[in-house]
């Protein structure tokens, strides 16, 4: 019996019935892709982020000295940061060397803003991203020479 009533209402349906259907959930299919999307432009800023630190505070074990532990650290940072796309000039690449010594430490911290033009469903606001990665520097190496 339920069978065939369920054959019957299959049979008995408004020709409409899909375009109201589809009318309600486009705009929910629509604002889940766009939040998707944005998502997924988040995590990549995230991740280059990541690198960029990363790479800055190893560049910066190489130096000779402190200032030019900074010096190569904002640099490399810098340059891979345009090869993450993080192009839009708010990314901020800083170096302390207060531990620069053999064995010591090197920190770098890499800041980037995504503006609301970047990302949709943002609106008028911005978001502020930041990273920091810690990098020790060899025990057993010269200070004095280049690397």
């Amino acid at each position: 019996m339920a069978h065939l009533r369920v054959r019957h209402l299959l049979a008995h349906r408004e020709p409409g019935n899909a375009i109201v259907e589809m009318a309600l959930l486009a705009p929910i299919l629509g604002l889940l892709l766009a939040g998707l999307g944005a998502m997924a432009i988040v995590v990549q800023a995230q991740l280059g982020l990541v690198a960029v630190a990363e790479e800055a505070a190893q560049a910066a074990t190489y130096a000779a000295n402190p200032a030019q532990a900074v010096s190569l650290g904002q640099t490399r940072g810098q340059q891979v940061g345009q090869g993450y796309a993080l192009r839009n000039g708010s990314l901020v690449v800083t170096v302390d060397p207060t531990a620069f010594a053999p064995g010591g430490v090197v920190r770098a911290t890499a800041h980037y803003q995504l503006s609301a033009s970047q990302v949709p469903l943002l609106g008028l606001a911005h978001l502020d991203l930041e990273q920091r990665h810690a990098e020790p520097v060899p025990r057993y190496r010269s200070l004095g020479g280049t690397p």
